[in-house]
Order: structure tokens, then C-alpha cells, then sequence
């Protein structure tokens, strides 16, 4: 600085801290002053400074020059001039982006002081996260998979064109809607549900990678899909956004698969048993007896073979672990899609009685038994074939579920054939219905 004042004094102990870059310069454009923030910033020394007779005209770009006029106009009428973003050109050429503002110096009102933040870090960063939406946008809009978001309360905020193949939706139908729209209406509580109990607890009812549920396209078809979910915050509010891949061919395929795998074991099954029963008979009425045993019970195993081609649901509803492992198990080997449930009031918040063909139920369990249920859902007019299974058979329990509308009442333990042969008589009361 070129005069002593106390304002000016005062100046000069805030350039010298280096907070960030100050210069200081007057109304004819040359530079009087810089700390070593600015110099540092601008990659000049102090010699430069003192020999170069440095002016703001030559570190502004052509381009930049406007706006410094507007500045100094702006300057002169009121005595600051309001921040703006402009660059600099560096001592090597390169150029540093700035944010600048500034005032006039009391006193002679010829020598005004700028605070320069250097954006360079800043402008950066904003170029990388430019990029990197670049890249998602890219990635969203020619994925082949529906990719969805929505906001804290269900709602869609945004479906990429992917939507329009996979569902039948155009993506600004959606916009606006619930994400219940693409569900089955007996997923919807269930959804609603789900999603209030985690932004309440942060609890999730499901796997949120690579889950298999079942989604509801425009024209009313239902589907399986494989969906994958994500979640961040803005602005204090959540943003979940779920991938979802339409699985359809590939269940198809499992199911060929599973059914030729299948068709190789009947047909090992029925020769091992042909050649057991023929080692252990002797007369030819034994013989035939024991042939004519085998081929009703693969004949069983094919008829629910092709039932299973429609990918049946069947629910499994008993508190003993190991019975809802075991039951489950072999229902799914003859290609059925089977839920558990280790009671009924979980079985009843579900949600999954809608689509399914069969209900097996365990008589005796804690707080609601299987008769109680039974009897619930007749009182809500939810008609499904009920297999009931008890270690405890009784006449009496035996009377009530049977004269009730069950399809079979089995004692534990039962055979396998038993099971499928009455989950065949189950099916075939569901299809008449």
C-alpha cells in the first residue's frame, strides 16, 4: 500500500493472514498489493510483483474483461462491487477459476482491496460429479432393465424407458403414481407395510439384492422379476431406486429343466422299483401286484409334474421348523413354488393368500390353530383347498375340519405319496372352482 492510515493498517494484518487471497489495486487497473495467498494462487513471487508492474487487465482472459468493467462501474457508484466468478490467467498461462468481490479503500477513493477464492478444487469436483450423473444418465436410459425410483412415501419420481418393455407403461404414466401399481394387489399392504416399518426402524422385511418377487405388468399379466434395491438421502428426505429384471424366460427355462431332470429320475425310480419287486417275488400275482404299486405311484408323481408346469403356489403354515423345512422341500422338488409360514397370524399379515391353490396347515399351534384359521377365512369369504396335518389326530378335530370343507385331514406321520396324492385332490378343487 502506498499511504499509512489506520484503515489502512488495518487492511494490511488481513492480507497478511493468508485466510485467502487479497489484492489490493487502484482504479487505474495496477496491482499495489497481494499476500502470499494470492500470489501462491496465481504462482507469481514477490519479486514479480515488486518488478513487473503487474495490472488486472493482463491476468484476465478477453472474455473476463467485461465484467471486471461492470465491476469497477458498479465500484465506482456505490463503493463495493457484488461477488462474481470470473478466471485468471496464471504466471505459466494456465488459468484458475475464481470467485471474487471487493470494495474501495476509504480515503482518497482511488485504491480498492478484492478477496479472491480460488475454485479450482471446487470446480473440479463439480466436473467429476457432472460426469459421473453423465454416466448414470447413460446408464438408465439404455439399460434393458426397468430401473424405478421413489421417495419415502411410495410415490414414483422417476422410470427410465426400460419401463415401457417391461411393464407396458410409458415412463410419464408413472410419474407421480404409487409403486404399488406394478405390484399384485396381494403385495400391496404387504409393501406398505414393509416400507413404513423400515423409515420407522430401518428394519428390512426383505433381501434387497437379487430378490425374486412377483410384479404386474399394464395389461393386468403377472410375472416374475429379479429386483435389486438402493437407497440415499437428499435433502433430509430418502430415495429408493430398485432395478428390476424380468425373469420370465429364465423360470421357464428352470422349470424345462427341472422337468427333464425329473422325467430321467421317474424313469430310474420306476425301473429300480420293477427290478426290487421282481427280486422279491416269487408267484406272478405278487409280481403284479408289486409292478401295479410302482406304476400308481409314479403315475402320482407325473400328474403333479404337470400341475407343477403351472408353477402352483402352496402355502405351508406349522410351527415345528423341521416340518416346514421337510414339507417344503419336497413340494418344490416336483417344481411347485411353496411359502412357510410358523403361524397363522404370519400367514395371515402376509398378504400371499391371493394366487395360491393350496393351504397346508398344522392343526395344534400356538395362539391361532389351524381350525381357527380355517374358520377365519371362511368369515372374510377367502375360499382355498385346506390340507390339514396333525401329530395329534382326533375324531373330534378330525369332524369339525372335514365337515368345515377340508380336502384331507393326515395324522403324522404321513407318507410322501399320501401328501401328493392329496395335494393332486387339492388342485384339482381349486381348478374346479
Amino acid at each position: 500500500m502506498t499511504e499509512s492510515s489506520p484503515v489502512k493498517n488495518k487492511a494490511q494484518r488481513l492480507v497478511e493472514a493468508n485466510v485467502m487471497g487479497i489484492v489490493t489495486w487502484n482504479l487505474e487497473g495496477a496491482v499495489t498489493g497481494a499476500n502470499e495467498a494470492f500470489l501462491h494462487m496465481m504462482r507469481y513471487d514477490r519479486e514479480d510483483l515488486a518488478s513487473d508492474g503487474l495490472r488486472l487487465a493482463d491476468l484476465t482472459p478477453v472474455e473476463w474483461r467485461g465484467h471486471d468493467e461492470r465491476a469497477i462501474a458498479e465500484l465506482k457508484a456505490t463503493g463495493i462491487f457484488r461477488p462474481y466468478e470470473k478466471e485468471y490467467f496464471r504466471r505459466d498461462g494456465s488459468r484458475v477459476p475464481a470467485l471474487l468481490g471487493g470494495a474501495l479503500l476509504e480515503g482518497d477513493g482511488n485504491e480498492g482491496v478484492a478477496f479472491v477464492l480460488d475454485l479450482s478444487e471446487q470446480k473440479q469436483h463439480d466436473s467429476s460429479r457432472l460426469y459421473s450423473e453423465e454416466k448414470y444418465r447413460l446408464l438408465v436410459e439404455t439399460a434393458s432393465d426397468a430401473i424405478v425410483s421413489i421417495d419415502d412415501k411410495g410415490i414414483i419420481v422417476f422410470a427410465n424407458p426400460a419401463i415401457a418393455t417391461v411393464f407396458g407403461y410409458d415412463p410419464t404414466e408413472l410419474t407421480g403414481k404409487p409403486l404399488t401399481l406394478l405390484m399384485p394387489e396381494y403385495m400391496r399392504e404387504l409393501h406398505k407395510i414393509g416400507l413404513t416399518r423400515y423409515l420407522a426402524t430401518g428394519r428390512r422385511h426383505i433381501n434387497w439384492q437379487g430378490t425374486e418377487l412377483t410384479a404386474l405388468r399394464k395389461d393386468g399379466e403377472e410375472f416374475p422379476v429379479e429386483v435389486s434395491f438402493g437407497e440415499l438421502t437428499r435433502d433430509h428426505h430418502k430415495i429408493f431406486t430398485g432395478f428390476l429384471r424380468d425373469i420370465s424366460k429364465r423360470k421357464q427355462a428352470e422349470i424345462a429343466l427341472r422337468a427333464a431332470m425329473d422325467e430321467r429320475t421317474r424313469i430310474s425310480a420306476f425301473r429300480e422299483e420293477i427290478g426290487i419287486a421282481l427280486s422279491h417275488q416269487e408267484d406272478l400275482k405278487g409280481i403284479l401286484h408289486s409292478c401295479a404299486g410302482a406304476i400308481v405311484r409314479q403315475s402320482i408323481r407325473s400328474a403333479l409334474q404337470e400341475e407343477s408346469a403351472l408353477q402352483k403356489l402352496i402355502l405351508i403354515v406349522d410351527d415345528d421348523e423341521s416340518v416346514r423345512r421337510t414339507t417344503r422341500l419336497l413340494i418344490e422338488s416336483y417344481g411347485f413354488r411353496a411359502e412357510v409360514f410358523e403361524s397363522a397370524e404370519e400367514f395371515l399379515k402376509s398378504g400371499e393368500l391371493n394366487g395360491a391353490s393350496c393351504l397346508i396347515v398344522d392343526v395344534q399351534m400356538p395362539g391361532m390353530d389351524g381350525l381357527q384359521l380355517q374358520t377365519r377365512l371362511a368369515a372374510i369369504g377367502r375360499s382355498i383347498p385346506i390340507i390339514f396335518i396333525t401329530a395329534y389326530d382326533s375324531k373330534e378335530s378330525r369332524r369339525r375340519a372335514m365337515q368345515a370343507g377340508a380336502v384331507a385331514f393326515l395324522g403324522k406321520p404321513f407318507s410322501d405319496e399320501q401328501l401328493l396324492q392329496t395335494i393332486r385332490s387339492a388342485l384339482e378343487i381349486a381348478r374346479g372352482s
